[in-house]
């Protein structure tokens, strides 16, 4: 990463004063500090690619994380591509794998879900993608990770939990639970600052049409007839063909 920053003639960063504070703490002082924000991101890929075409090397940082993982970048990180100029990945933390290592969920897939949505609608359908028995994956802020866990404990159904704060820093915390009301009453004892990330397992409930379904095969109706009742109550066709191709001989 020093080689890196040390290289750059211009750095991108999300906070240009959290920036300039580990610049100054390598002894670096040469690149050219330019802001790079959710707000703003769109509208300085010109002048990034203007860069590039000079021959100038670029840094892209993000405060904490890594840049366009829910983090500004991704929207400059395309237009780079598009432009014909490489872009090469400096590994740093992920909260994301560093919480995932320490969990001991046994599933080897996941799903990241990025910043806890913070409507209830959202959250829902957003929860609804995710496959069941998945482990789950989000990020959340100190100002809403207590409101997110009461809503997880009264709206979901989870089986396992653990939230961390401050992954692979000096005041790194984990929580570990078989519900979320675990967990709850354990950070309620901690200060809340800090960055935290989440992941649990969800039991879903199958939805309605799966379960009548479920009993109109145990009657023995024939796949042309369960079809046919499918596409008379709106079932999902995609759906419904998977599990009769699964569940029917």
């Amino acid at each position: 990463m020093k080689n890196c920053l040390q290289q750059a003639d211009i750095v991108a960063a999300e906070d240009t004063r959290t920036t300039q504070t580990l610049l100054k703490h390598l002894g670096i002082h040469a690149p050219q500090l330019i802001s790079l924000q959710k707000f703003n991101e769109k509208k300085r890929c010109d002048f990034f690619i203007d860069a590039l075409e000079k021959g100038q090397n670029i840094a892209l940082v993000s405060d904490a994380g890594t840049p366009a993982i829910s983090d500004p970048g991704a929207i400059l990180v395309q237009a780079v591509h598009e432009a014909g100029f490489k872009v090469i990945p400096i590994c740093g933390p992920s909260a994301v794998i560093a919480l995932l290592s320490v969990a001991g969920f046994i599933q080897t897939n996941w799903w990241f879900g990025g910043f806890f949505p913070k409507s209830k609608s959202e959250a829902e359908a957003l929860l609804a993608q995710a496959p069941n028995e998945w482990p789950v994956v989000f990020f959340e802020s100190p100002l809403r990770i207590e409101k997110t866990l009461i809503w997880l404990k009264e709206n979901t159904s989870i089986s396992k939990i653990v939230v961390a704060k401050e992954l692979s820093k000096t005041f790194e915390t984990l929580f570990y639970g078989n519900s979320v009301e675990d967990v709850l009453n354990a950070i309620q004892k901690v200060p809340i600052k800090g960055e935290w990330c989440l992941a649990f397992q969800q039991h879903k409930a199958p939805d309605v049409w799966e379960a009548q379904l479920d009993q109109l095969i145990q009657k023995g109706l024939s796949k042309p007839q369960l079809q046919a009742v499918a596409e008379v109550m709106g079932w999902p066709k995609n759906a419904v063909y998977k599990k009769l191709l699964k569940d029917k001989p």
